[in-house]
């Protein structure tokens, strides 16, 4: 039963599988780091009833690691320049597509850049 259980395994989708799809960010010297989370959502209810479920969701962190103090300005500029490229659109639609295989898809409604790091979820349908 132990091999069974690790054969079911392989299907699921794990954070090192979502870091893989974005090793073309990796390749022009962006980090990225992926944790796998959860939190609670309400259901969308009508009536008087709170009914809570907690979901399961990656959360993808894209940053640059600087070796010298570089000013603010110029950070927002590259990570401007990522957003914009027609690089980060299309690792996102091959990301989209695969992670589509495991019944899960980037949101990008959570697409943000805070501190130099640009942030976004992957939730399951």
């Amino acid at each position: 039963m132990k091999y069974l259980k690790y054969f079911e395994n392989l299907d699921e989708l794990t954070p090192e599988k979502v870091k893989e799809m974005f090793l073309d960010i990796s390749d022009i010297d962006w980090q990225v780091q992926v944790l796998k989370t959860s939190e609670l959502k309400q259901d969308e209810n009508n009536g008087t009833n709170f009914n809570f479920n907690l979901v399961d969701f990656f959360k993808v962190r894209i940053f640059k690691v600087y070796e010298s103090r570089r000013w603010e300005i110029e950070q927002k500029k590259e990570i401007n320049n990522l957003l914009n490229s027609d690089t980060f659109n299309e690792i996102i639609e091959v990301a989209n597509e695969r992670l589509n295989d495991f019944g899960w898809f980037i949101d990008m409604n959570t697409l943000s850049t805070e501190f130099s790091i640009i942030t976004f979820n992957i939730y399951r349908y």
